[in-house]
């Protein structure tokens, strides 16, 4: 029998390693709450022994990282910003709004 857990993947950490059973497969990526929520399935039942670290990276759009063969793109998630503007009316300023984008990948062996 499979099971899906989410693991949760901080947006401000570049590097996330997560233990996980061997056998296991990433499903995706979603936003939620500001972090981004990886998601695995795997076997209900499992053994420390059987267990791997896996290494996750979080790239920002725009933010350099070193493109080699040993990474595995994951998925992309955006986060919508909203920050103050000069531009405004007579009532106040309005708050510009627009995205941030962050894409997921694995270091493979």
């Amino acid at each position: 029998m499979k099971r899906v857990w989410k693991f949760v993947l901080d947006p401000n950490e570049e590097i996330h390693r997560i233990e996980l059973p061997q056998s296991s497969d990433v499903l995706g990526i979603q936003p939620r709450d500001g972090k981004i929520m990886l998601w695995v399935r795997f076997e209900s039942v499992y053994e420390k022994p059987y267990t791997i670290e896996r290494l996750f990276r979080v790239a920002m759009t725009g933010q350099p990282f070193a493109d080699d063969d040993l990474r595995t793109y994951i998925g992309t998630v955006q986060f919508e910003t909203v920050e103050p503007s000069n531009v405004g009316d007579v009532l106040g300023n309005y708050p510009r709004r627009g995205h941030i984008a962050y894409h997921v990948f694995e270091e493979t062996p």
